[in-house]
């Protein structure tokens, strides 16, 4: 509904301009100069409004479906594998098996410089994005 108020007050506004138009070639028209001035400016304002409240309308009805979504999703896969999403560690070795040994094979292999990075230390995120941690809700996700 807001949209199609938009719309029309968008409309209005050239149909105004053609009306202005035509008092200024001595077109005698059934709108005085002063009544066109305050239509064109009342339909600008309108305009307005309507078109933030249609975005603002829109964005909370799709975020707040991504959310419901998300929470649904989320509680249906802790049902099915709750093992997977209770992990609270990144670099488990039962996950990505031992880090130290990878690098000394790869050093084996022949590779001159093996560089384990440390991805926590906040040049890359902070700390709290790097375990998980969930601002929002206020827990590990």
């Amino acid at each position: 509904m807001l949209g199609t108020l938009g719309f029309l007050t968008a409309e209005f506004i050239p149909i105004l301009g053609g009306e202005a138009i035509l008092i200024g070639l001595g077109i005698q028209t059934k709108l005085s100069w002063n009544t066109l001035v305050w239509l064109l400016l009342a339909f600008a304002v309108l305009r307005a409004i309507f078109r933030f409240s249609e975005q603002r309308t829109n964005h909370y009805i799709a975020f707040t479906l991504l959310a419901i979504i998300r929470d649904r999703v989320f509680k249906a896969l802790r049902r099915l594998c709750p093992a997977k999403l209770e992990g609270r560690d990144i670099m488990l070795k039962g996950r990505y098996g031992d880090m130290q040994a990878f690098a000394k094979k790869l050093k084996d292999l022949g590779y001159e410089e093996v560089k384990l990075i440390d991805t926590t230390n906040g040049m890359f995120m902070s700390r709290f994005e790097a375990y998980g941690w969930n601002f929002r809700d206020q827990q590990y996700w």
